[in-house]
């Protein structure tokens, strides 16, 4: 299963998801839409909070408005926020904090093979 992650601060999760295969990274949307017309991505995880004029959720929005049937899990340290994207057509969510926990790895696999 192909997984595109859209997070700004990509470079510290490459090393926090270096045992994922088929895992891809993009810094910002547009390596993330060049990724996605590349790749037959199954699987977005995407950051909130992207430090750009542009919010995780626009993304969202506009990939679905676009057609884009990947499944979408938001990925934030706020469960407001992750809600949001939520209702813009995220599939589901999945915070940040618990980045390191035990079993986290485990917990979000289960979410990206749905």
């Amino acid at each position: 299963m192909k997984t595109l992650m859209i997070d700004d601060c990509s470079a510290r999760m490459k090393i926090m998801f270096r045992t994922f295969t088929d895992m891809f990274f993009a810094e910002n949307e547009e390596e993330g839409l060049t990724i996605l017309k590349e790749q037959n991505i199954d699987v977005i995880l995407m950051d909130d909070n992207l430090c750009t004029d542009r919010t995780g959720i626009d993304i969202v929005k506009d990939l679905r408005l676009s057609g884009n049937k990947a499944r979408i899990i938001m990925f934030s340290s706020d469960d407001k926020r992750n809600d949001y994207g939520i209702l813009a057509g995220a599939d589901d969510k999945w915070n940040k904090k618990d980045l390191g926990k035990e079993g986290w790895k485990n917990d979000l696999l289960a979410k990206i093979e749905g």
